[in-house]
């Protein structure tokens, strides 16, 4: 079909398959990754706003009016880019000094771990967008007056060590040529190099893209399956999906043995 990308999109997977494996950079994150001739995965910037929520929309999820003010301020992946600099602890001390007062660290330090990339076609555009952030509508099964320091250490493993791609779509023209799987592997390599223990996905009740998930290496559990969250990345509690939902696993921990019990949690 004419302007529409080759069924590979003319990339060199296996070029791509050991930059992902690589230490992503800083650099590589702001400037993008060539995936192809004429296609580059970087992290959003003001400018793609206009047309981002378009296609985050192909997902049916809308672009967070709290990620779309800190992509507009700059503040969106800030301690990320600090981790891809200088490693774990500058990672954690971007997001430190926060991280005692729960509310807070939701509002400050959220943006600042959270990911947006998109996929730009020097020919058209842009044809992809991913968003990622801790998954921090989990907080009241975690912070339940237990203990004040139990608490801040469950707040603070939510925020540094757990995210979740909210969304991830391509459009029309691109789909086929795995330009998502490569976003979704670029994602979990940026989050891997910051120290995270777990990035995870959920298939909407009305679409099932698990077959095509398995297809790229991730692992998908079955239909309504729960899973433990506390061996996975140490948050005390666990996903509990919808019956016809996956949780889709894109980053894991390897001590991740997952069981049926333990408190459960909105998914």
């Amino acid at each position: 079909m004419a302007g529409k990308f080759p069924a590979t999109g003319g990339f060199d997977w296996e070029t791509i398959r050991m930059q992902t494996e690589e230490h992503p950079t800083e650099r590589d994150l702001v400037d993008g990754w060539a995936i192809g001739p004429t296609v580059r995965i970087r992290q959003a910037r003001p400018e793609d706003l206009p047309g981002l929520p378009g296609i985050l929309a192909l997902a049916g999820v809308p672009l967070l009016s709290g990620v779309r003010r800190a992509v507009q301020d700059g503040l969106a992946g800030s301690a990320l880019r600090a981790g891809l600099r200088g490693g774990t602890r500058a990672f954690h001390a971007a997001t430190g000094p926060v991280l005692g007062d729960a509310e807070r660290a939701v509002s400050e330090v959220t943006p600042a771990v959270s990911l947006v990339l998109v996929a730009e076609s020097a020919r058209h555009g842009l044809v992809g967008g991913l968003m990622a952030l801790p998954p921090v509508y989990l907080l009241p099964y975690l912070c339940q007056g237990t203990g004040a320091e139990r608490d801040r250490e469950q707040c603070r493993t939510l925020l540094l060590r757990c995210a979740k791609i909210q969304a991830m779509a391509v459009t029309e023209r691109a789909r086929g040529s795995r330009i998502g799987a490569a976003m979704l592997h670029r994602c979990s390599a940026v989050y891997r190099a910051c120290g995270h223990r777990f990035v995870y996905g959920q298939t909407p009740p009305d679409r099932d893209p698990g077959e095509y998930y398995r297809r790229e290496g991730f692992r998908v559990l079955e239909p309504g399956e729960p899973l433990d969250l506390e061996p996975a990345c140490g948050l005390r509690t666990r996903l509990e999906p919808g019956a016809t939902e996956r949780i889709c696993l894109f980053l894991r921990s390897p001590s991740d043995d997952r069981t049926r019990s333990g408190p459960g949690s909105g998914a």
